[in-house]
């Protein structure tokens, strides 16, 4: 299977996901509750080694950030001001 690119808008009471290959070709696009289960089910039928899930980083993303994460997912959080990914680093303890 070719790459494929997600991205997943949150909002309180719905999240908004889109995937795409590299061609900008759209393969799945729903609007879907804010839950664990709908979480879990977007990116259904895709190995977690053929995608990159982008999710907005706002007041609520741990939660898909988890879900997506304990699946096996690749996520990196986009700042919704910016066209640039962010990164998520550990700070070290001191």
């Amino acid at each position: 299977m070719k790459k494929l690119y997600g991205g997943i808008d949150i909002h309180k009471d719905k999240l908004a996901g889109c995937i795409m290959d590299k061609d900008g070709n759209i393969t799945r696009e729903h609007i879907f509750p804010s839950s664990k289960k709908a979480v879990e089910r977007f990116p259904r039928e895709i190995s977690s080694s053929d995608i990159t899930i982008a999710i907005e980083a706002c007041g609520m993303w741990r939660g898909v950030y988890k879900v997506l994460t304990e699946l096996g997912y690749n996520v990196k959080l986009a700042n919704p001001k910016k066209p640039t990914i962010l990164l998520v680093r550990k700070r070290p303890a001191r």
